[in-house]
């Protein structure tokens, strides 16, 4: 008679440590990373990400994390667009 063995234990793979999200900017070649605080878009000097064009306001947008995924807020007069879709 056979010796009953115990069940095969795999160790389980470890935790999927998270990077965060980045816009890279493709003109530049910069990234930005979004963390915790929204990332700010605009032409003002204390947003975090500058750009310089007449379209674009002082405070623009923002891109948020959430528990699910990261969310554009469009907070300008002139529209938001992802993808060529107005967010």
């Amino acid at each position: 008679m056979a010796v009953p063995r115990p069940p095969l234990v795999r160790d389980s793979a470890p935790a999927a440590i998270p990077t965060g999200g980045r816009l890279v900017c493709l003109q530049r070649g910069t990234q930005h990373v979004v963390g915790v605080h929204p990332l700010v878009i605009g032409r003002a000097a204390e947003c975090d990400i500058q750009v310089e064009e007449a379209s674009v306001s002082r405070q623009h947008a923002c891109v948020l994390r959430t528990p699910t995924g990261y969310v554009v807020v469009d907070s300008s007069t002139h529209g938001t667009y992802v993808n060529y879709e107005r967010v």
